[in-house]
């Protein structure tokens, strides 16, 4: 077994060029089919997006609906920066 990944998880104030956030939606673990807590992430992912790259981690199945609350949210607007939703089995066929 290799221990030794090249993988690491630098501090929050470390420099860094994107934030890696999941998006919400198990049911059981979020009230009223995990909507409000959709769009408090989209409002974390357009704060954070002034300053850099975001990266959400998303089901396929959920691609539409959250690209539609984000650009409701005009989430690139007036930044250099983007946000990017990347499906997990994209994800998998890099590895």
């Amino acid at each position: 077994m290799n221990t030794k990944s090249k993988m690491i998880m630098p501090a929050e104030w470390r420099t860094h060029s994107r934030t890696w956030m999941l998006w919400p939606l198990r049911t059981d673990n979020w009230k009223q089919n995990a909507i409000p807590a959709q769009k408090s992430f989209a409002n974390v992912a357009r704060a954070i997006s002034g300053f850099e790259n975001v990266y959400i981690g998303i089901k396929q199945n959920a691609i539409d609906s959250a690209r539609n609350l984000l650009l409701d949210m005009d989430i690139n607007n007036n930044t250099n920066n983007s946000t990017n939703l990347v499906t997990f089995q994209s994800l998998l066929e890099q590895r």
